[in-house]
């Protein structure tokens, strides 16, 4: 099992995320970690599908560019409030702020909760209890 804490491995990657590094790889004992920067791609003669995305953007400039979305960083079930009689974490028209918590993922017996890396009012929210696989989009940001 390894050896790390949660909430400094979100930390380093918020930080490589807004940074300019393309990858970074930390070693301690007997636990690394490498975490490769998708939004910071070396730029090449060769088209690259983050190039071809890129262009379809700006083709789609007004929705592209006034939403934002929260992935989830796990797999398991999206769960808007942390029990059945608590609050949801975040509503439509909410305004969210970098770290605020938007939900939790309930995977292998825990509930790891889902931090915001963006700021803005949330247009939509999937459906409590809803199947997530890694990546899927949580909420969108206006």
């Amino acid at each position: 099992m390894l050896n790390i804490d949660i909430e400094q491995l979100r930390t380093l990657v918020r930080l490589i995320a807004q940074s300019q590094l393309v990858s970074v790889e930390v070693t301690v004992g007997d636990t690394c970690v490498s975490v490769k920067n998708r939004a910071n791609h070396a730029t090449t003669d060769t088209p690259t599908a983050n190039t071809v995305a890129d262009q379809q953007t700006t083709t789609r400039q007004p929705q592209a560019q006034t939403e934002l979305a929260i992935h989830s960083p796990y797999v398991g079930r999206f769960k808007t409030a942390p029990d059945a009689i608590s609050l949801t974490c975040v509503q439509v028209g909410d305004h969210v702020q970098v770290g605020d918590t938007i939900g939790y993922v309930a995977s292998l017996a825990r509930l790891l909760p889902v931090v915001s890396e963006h700021a803005g009012t949330v247009t939509s929210v999937l459906d409590h209890d809803a199947r997530v696989e890694y990546d899927s989009v949580l909420v969108t940001l206006g």
